[in-house]
């Protein structure tokens, strides 16, 4: 215990960030209109708690230490984090929540024309795809992850790139506010979210079967464990890194589900003809 709050460093700016976003949504909850179930609150505090934990919690510390604590962290910051916050749909109570100044000011300028196809680009389904796979796959580089833990700096650019990418992904998938014109329908979001699943895991299937060390961590070695802590990470990668995106893409398709039982029945009069029975081919022009 006393090791653990040794690792223990405030990291104060983030620390900050995170308890505004707090102080705004739970005066956004106050004063919106909208009466929201429980569990959206209680989505929306899990994943701030988990953010808080990847990143300020000695856990963060110790990711410098343990290659297998640091593909936890990357998982939760491209997982569980984002998915929980997204679920929520927090945008209305987050805009509820923000000073009045800072609604007309801010929230009442539109985009420049010039920046909204750029933007339309970046947010697309495919584009947000690509970079969360891409930058997941970049900070596994042998020689860019080990630049991590010689250069503390690259730490935040890191924990930028993989997070940014999932927030985005994670708002097509759940479907959250700000809705797009073009949004995915429910099947499209099953099959975006079941895109991402094997992309993310091989990576953890190939750390599994290298036969040498890939990262000089300061702690290669975990006392009393079967794997050292590379292939532990690797296991951790390969058996929990689709976990997230396979449990939504089967509540999604139960949500699919039920609305097709919900559809009303065709009437008899229009599939049981004699006309509909035939062949495409066969039909009467």
């Amino acid at each position: 215990m006393e090791s653990l709050i040794g690792l223990w460093v405030w990291r104060l700016g983030i620390t900050a960030v995170l308890l505004i976003i707090a102080i705004i949504y739970s005066r956004g909850r106050r004063q919106s209109h909208e009466r929201r179930p429980l569990r959206t609150h209680l989505l929306f505090g899990t994943g701030l708690a988990i953010l808080f934990v990847s990143l300020v919690s000695p856990l963060h510390q110790l990711a410098s230490q343990f290659f297998f604590v640091r593909t936890g962290q990357h998982l939760l910051l491209i997982a569980w984090v984002p998915a929980s916050l997204l679920a929520s749909d927090p945008w209305p109570v987050l805009k509820a929540g923000l000073p009045q100044r800072l609604k007309i000011s801010w929230l009442g300028q539109r985009l420049p024309p010039t920046w909204q196809a750029p933007l339309c680009f970046l947010t697309a389904p495919g584009t947000v795809w690509l970079m969360l796979i891409c930058s997941f796959w970049f900070w596994y580089d042998p020689a860019l992850h080990q630049a991590t833990l010689t250069y503390p700096g690259l730490r935040g650019l890191e924990i930028a790139m993989l997070f940014i990418p999932a927030l985005l992904y994670w708002w097509h998938v759940t479907g959250a506010a700000p809705h797009l014109p073009n949004q995915l329908s429910l099947i499209g979001r099953i099959i975006f979210t079941i895109a991402a699943t094997m992309p993310i895991k091989i990576v953890g299937l190939i750390l599994l079967f290298v036969p040498e060390t890939v990262y000089n961590y300061p702690q290669s070695q975990i006392p009393g464990f079967v794997f050292d802590a590379e292939s532990l990470g690797g296991v951790l990668v390969w058996i929990l890194g689709g976990i997230v995106f396979s449990w939504t893409a089967v509540y999604l398709m139960g949500q699919w589900l039920a609305r097709e039982n919900d559809k009303p029945a065709l009437p008899g009069t229009i599939w049981d003809t004699e006309e509909a029975m035939l062949a495409p081919g066969l039909r009467p022009e």
